[in-house]
């Protein structure tokens, strides 16, 4: 059984080491985020294989003891939360706080360094040189530190992504908001990893005996199914890890947008171009001096609709002002005279937008 657990951890492992180096150095999956997400997954693997690595010394060098491998506990949590913050656009808010952090981490790393110098100068180790009770005491003070951290981080990533998907509601595509959502996922699968470290720290401080070690094993089991989820999500949806334009872009980007969308409406008016009932995309981004895919960009941003329904709507909302002028006047004259080509193009224009017939709106 025992056999059998550290095959499938060691599965994990791999597979987890092969998707950090995917978001680490892969180019086809380059961003800030990614490469976030690809350290913060080595870092949990890391602590996997200081957790489960076979071999307790290389030589006299005690590697499966406190330090003999660098520790990675403290930059666990500090880029988890760097990757959802860097998702949602708001590591300024937190950059001290996670730079004190990070800063941390590398000193508890260097103890390692520290402790290699020790085994080549002297033959002896930290745990020598500064005694059982110290290198005890800076590991299990590193050990809170990290868990009180990590449920800090894990709070305060719930938080920043619920405001994010609030401020992104009217603004994000649904793929985009899809990303968003499984942000939310991604910190929410941690919640059981947290709530089981904390019984394990609580189990030893309360010097509660673990022979077989259960909460442990239960708990890396989680990862190691987290990990493959992560992978099948990376590899089944890579588009959730892509990045995607900040909020404030967006909203920057869209109110540039309608800018440029009142200019059009303006002109598209005043100059009677829906009169054309040969009017395309093209000719009307030459007549407005204006890219023809930026000019169906705003459109379908501004209005949610494409070219042709668009000038359709000014040819139906011309019509109808002519009938409520003059309810006289024949439909059939006014459907040409606002650029209809024909009676069906007419009736079908109406009742895809007004839901009525021509017809309707004579007094």
């Amino acid at each position: 059984m025992e056999s059998f657990i550290l095959i499938i951890g060691f599965g994990a492992i791999l597979q987890g080491l092969f998707l950090s180096g995917l978001y680490i150095f892969s180019n086809k999956h380059k961003s800030k985020a990614n490469v976030i997400l690809g350290l913060f997954l080595f870092a949990l693997i890391w602590e996997g294989i200081n957790s489960f690595f076979p071999i307790h010394n290389i030589g006299v060098y005690p590697i499966g003891d406190y330090f003999g491998l660098p520790e990675s506990k403290l930059f666990m949590p500090a880029l988890f939360f760097h990757y959802v913050l860097t998702k949602v656009n708001k590591t300024e808010k937190y950059k001290s706080f996670l730079n004190s952090i990070y800063t941390l981490g590398f000193l508890i790393a260097s103890l390692t360094i520290f402790n290699i110098g020790l085994s080549i100068s002297s033959g002896t180790t930290i745990r020598i040189f500064f005694g059982d009770e110290v290198v005890n005491l800076i590991f299990m003070t590193q050990q809170v530190i990290s868990y009180l951290l990590t449920v800090i981080f894990i709070l305060l990533s719930m938080t920043e992504v619920q405001n994010a998907k609030k401020q992104a509601a009217n603004y994000y595509s649904d793929p985009e908001k899809g990303k968003l959502s499984w942000m939310s996922r991604f910190v929410y699968l941690f919640i059981p990893v947290i709530v089981l470290w904390g019984v394990e720290l609580l189990r030893i401080f309360l010097d509660i005996p673990d022979a077989i070690g259960i909460v442990v094993a239960i708990n890396w089991g989680i990862i190691f199914i987290l990990l493959y989820y992560v992978s099948f999500k990376a590899f089944s949806q890579s588009d959730l890890f892509l990045d995607f334009v900040p909020i404030d872009e967006r909203v920057k980007t869209i109110v540039n947008a309608s800018k440029i969308m009142a200019e059009i409406e303006e002109v598209m008016t005043r100059e009677g171009y829906y009169k054309n009932p040969d009017l395309n995309l093209h000719d009307l981004s030459k007549m407005m001096d204006l890219g023809a895919r930026k000019l169906s960009e705003s459109i379908k941003e501004n209005n949610d609709c494409n070219f042709a329904t668009w000038v359709n709507t000014h040819r139906v909302n011309a019509a109808i002002k002519l009938i409520r002028e003059d309810s006289n006047l024949s439909l059939e004259g006014i459907g040409q005279e606002v650029g209809f080509k024909s009676r069906s193009a007419r009736y079908n224009a109406f009742k895809k937008i007004k839901g009525a017939t021509p017809g309707d709106f004579k007094r």
